[in-house]
């Protein structure tokens, strides 16, 4: 009887090594995938870095030509008032002769 237990432990140990190695296998498959899918997210998070970099260059881009809008209508505003005497001056000289 002790013969027969030691004869069937060693039977299943090859089994046992062979389950071992395929966990062991389908571990580092999933390890390797887990590893592949990161890589690829921070890939993809490189490329939203550079959407990121360009949209905040085209921010700052736009409000700078908004400034520059800002200070030509306060330029053509104070342009039209002084238009706007010198024809109130001149319709009042008119009006004086």
């Amino acid at each position: 009887m002790v013969s027969e237990i030691a004869e069937n432990r060693v039977a299943e140990k090859p089994q046992e090594e062979f389950n071992y190695i395929t966990q062991f296998s389908v571990f580092k498959d999933n390890v390797d995938s887990w590893v592949k899918h990161i890589n690829a997210e921070m890939g993809n998070m490189g490329m939203v870095s550079r959407i990121l970099r360009e949209n905040i260059d085209n921010t700052e881009h736009n409000y700078e030509l908004t400034q520059e809008m800002r200070q030509e209508i306060e330029e053509l505003k104070q342009e039209i008032k002084l238009l706007k005497i010198i024809q109130l001056t001149m319709l009042k000289s008119k009006i004086v002769k």
